[in-house]
């Protein structure tokens, strides 16, 4: 039961991730293009990626604390509050050192939602479980 009750939850913050995740890759796109510099749009999001890349690593090496929940919940927040001042930015240059901080919120936030499954979900239905999740993900991209 407690699967069921945690998994709901899980899937629908998955889709808001992805949500975040698909407009952000939309509108740097846009940015860049308005900029008159629409081929750099795939460096900005290389750069926000290497962000989530580097926090994959570092998170990798703590021994964590907090609960997974608890970890999940903070790194989304994180993510969302540095996502908020995207509309408002004016230049190639401080779109990328904002995608690059906001991409350090990725990985954790990923990390910590795929262990809070892998807790809750009996060892027999995991894949069901992932599934579960990277189907909200996905959700979530496609309409962001």
């Amino acid at each position: 039961m407690q699967a069921r009750t945690i998994a709901i939850p899980l899937a629908l913050a998955a889709v808001c991730m992805g949500m975040l995740f698909g407009a952000t890759e939309v509108a740097t796109v846009a940015f860049a293009d308005e900029q008159g510099h629409k081929a750099i749009s795939g460096l900005l999001l290389a750069i926000w990626s290497l962000g989530s890349l580097l926090s994959g690593l570092v998170v990798g090496l703590i021994r964590w604390r907090a609960s997974n929940a608890a970890r999940f919940q903070r790194a989304l927040l994180a993510l969302a509050t540095l996502l908020l001042p995207l509309p408002f930015i004016g230049s190639l240059w401080v779109l990328g050192g904002a995608l690059f901080l906001a991409g350090w919120c990725i990985s954790p936030a990923l990390i910590a939602a795929v262990s809070r499954v892998e807790e809750t979900v009996p060892s027999s239905r995991l894949t069901e479980g992932m599934a579960v999740f990277s189907t909200g993900l996905m959700t979530g991209v496609a309409p962001g």
